[in-house]
């Protein structure tokens, strides 16, 4: 009787293990494809943005600039060809230090690049927002909701709660500052030196919020300077906010409204307004497209959140900051004067 028992344990604990190592193989193949599908959206989001160059309804003008041709600071890099008064050969000298890197790039090589980098921020922005809601309750992309719960952290006498939040404000705001000391102190290698120091923010975050379930603090600490950063190149380099949608979605309503409607004398929408449109469309379809994958992800792979999540998304994003180099989108975010751009009233236009 013991031999048997013994036997019966013995063969009951293989099985035991095989199914164990089954299941491992299987967990492994399903974080593989959640990865590759990541990969797949991703690159077909950037090839869908791609495609809106295809319907434009008459190309620009591809002559290389010269210091006789200025650059418009408008919504889209439109190249003029009024030539300008002369002026003096040091103005000219520094005008072609200034434009120096779009020189050599035509119009519609900014536009598709300027689309890739807005798409892909857009995209990835929704995914951080869902992960960062699911698993620390708490945003780092944007303030207005940790703005909120402070106060009410703040009514109901939580003070260790209030300066949580005031903790995370505090870092998003010293990524921004950080981004725009590196974008002024060194220009066309900004995304190249801050892309790294990004991911590696987002990797660290990861780690500890692995090492350490249940915290939060330090992890969302490292991941708000990341945003303020990352935030920052849609601003300054992008020339839009690609982590808010409400400011497209109000210039998208007026936009068709003055189109259609009888009372503002169905006003025909100029190439400028064609282009605002377009650049909201994008922003708008690919945070929905981000929060979407984000809920199949979370849904199919949910060990996925608490371990490779955020170092997944830092790595895209310091593959975007590199890949769309601000050598690839050119010089048009700088004014004649020198001065960077600043976001309109609506909060998407850079001027």
């Amino acid at each position: 009787f013991c031999v048997t028992l013994f036997r019966f344990r013995l063969l009951r604990a293989e099985k035991q293990e095989k199914k164990s190592n089954k299941m491992k193989r299987t967990t492994t193949m399903k974080s593989s494809g959640s990865v590759l599908l990541l990969m797949v959206s991703f690159i077909g989001l950037i090839l869908v943005s791609e495609s809106f160059s295809a319907f434009q309804s008459s190309p620009r003008i591809v002559a290389p600039l010269t210091t006789q041709q200025g650059i418009s600071s408008s919504s889209s890099p439109l190249w003029t060809t009024t030539p300008t008064t002369p002026k003096s050969s040091t103005t000219r000298r520094n005008n072609s230090k200034r434009f120096s890197a779009a020189a050599t790039t035509t119009p519609s090589t900014l536009t598709d690049s300027k689309k890739r980098l807005l798409t892909g921020l857009a995209f990835l922005t929704g995914w951080a927002d869902v992960a960062l809601v699911t698993k620390h309750k708490s945003f780092a992309t944007m303030m207005t909701g940790n703005t909120m719960w402070m106060a009410s952290a703040a009514f109901e006498s939580r003070y260790k709660d209030v300066l949580y939040y005031l903790s995370l404000i505090v870092s998003y705001t010293i990524g921004v500052a950080s981004f725009r000391r590196a974008d002024i102190s060194l220009k066309e290698r900004s995304l190249s030196v801050c892309a790294p120091v990004a991911t590696m923010l987002f990797v660290a975050s990861d780690a500890l919020s692995a090492a350490y379930p249940g915290t939060r603090w330090v992890p969302m600490i490292l991941l708000s300077v990341a945003f303020g950063m990352v935030n920052s190149v849609g601003t300054e380099i992008g020339g839009t906010l690609a982590f808010v949608l409400t400011g497209h979605l109000t210039k998208l309503t007026n936009m068709v409204f003055d189109r259609f409607s009888r009372t503002a004398g169905r006003k025909k929408l100029t190439q400028k307004d064609l282009d605002g449109a377009k650049q909201s469309a994008i922003i708008i379809g690919g945070f929905f497209s981000g929060a979407v994958f984000a809920w199949g992800l979370i849904k199919q792979f949910p060990g996925f959140l608490k371990f490779g999540t955020f170092s997944t998304m830092g790595a895209l994003f310091g593959l975007l900051l590199i890949w769309q180099d601000r050598k690839a989108l050119g010089a048009w975010w700088d004014k004649e004067d020198g001065e960077l751009c600043s976001i309109d009233s609506l909060e998407t236009t850079c001027e």
